[in-house]
């Protein structure tokens, strides 16, 4: 988890794009606007996720 804007934002990296189960639950607090996920394929959004490349974990901050 990061803090940005006095909100906290998810962030998993995966090796594989599969489901995860446990952010998907995490995302459906109100108090949480979004996540990221890095993985090691398509980028996206889905619903509250946002999916990006792996490598470009670096410039979160």
């Amino acid at each position: 988890m990061i803090e940005q804007k006095r909100k906290i934002i998810l962030v998993e990296v995966k090796a594989e794009n599969n489901r995860s189960q446990s952010v998907g639950q995490l995302l459906k607090n109100e108090d949480i606007p979004y996540g990221y996920k890095f993985v090691n394929g398509n980028c996206g959004i889905n619903g509250k996720k946002i999916t990006f490349l792996l490598y470009l974990a670096m410039y979160v901050d």
